[in-house]
This record gives C-alpha cells, sequence and structure tokens, in this order.
C-alpha cells in the first residue's frame, strides 16, 4: 500500500496544485473524475448541490450532467482535502 500511496502523490500534486485546465475540457474532465473517484476510495462522500460547496465531491447522480462537470471544480475543499491528505500520506 505504500507502493500506491507514493505513486499517486507523484501525479496527484501537479493536478491539484494546476492553477486551471481550461481550454482543455477532455482532459480537465478525465482529471476531475480521477479525483473525484480518488476521494471515494478515500472515504469521502457527496456533498449535495444544495450545500453550496465549492469540491469536486459534490455531486448528485439525477442533476449530474457534462455541463454539471464542466461548471464544477477539480479540486477538493479543505474538509475533504484533509481526508485525503491523511489516507495518502
Amino acid at each position: 500500500m505504500a507502493a500506491i500511496r507514493g505513486s499517486l502523490r507523484c501525479w496527484w500534486a501537479p493536478i491539484t496544485t494546476a492553477p486551471s485546465l481550461d481550454g482543455q475540457p477532455s482532459i480537465r474532465r478525465a482529471a476531475t473524475i480521477a479525483i473525484h473517484e480518488i476521494g471515494h476510495n478515500c472515504g469521502l462522500d457527496h456533498h449535495g448541490y444544495d450545500e453550496g460547496i465549492d469540491c469536486v465531491m459534490t455531486a448528485d447522480t439525477e442533476l449530474d450532467c457534462l455541463e454539471r462537470l464542466d461548471e464544477g471544480t477539480h479540486r477538493f475543499c479543505r474538509a475533504c482535502q484533509s481526508v485525503v491528505d491523511r489516507k495518502l500520506a
């Protein structure tokens, strides 16, 4: 597991610190979905859109579509980021 955590950190930092993935929709979508799924693997659940939290873990199976994905962020909120940091440390 330590090897997996180490390899995740190698590609994780450039994506989560990237100032913007705008102008590259397919790369941005793939990165956003991958980051979201890593959140689930770290034990995170979804935030609801009604919570108003700007986080990659915001989702709703009835409302999600490419437009929602494109409007959202590829970053975790502070609370989710701290969980992911602890899990990948």
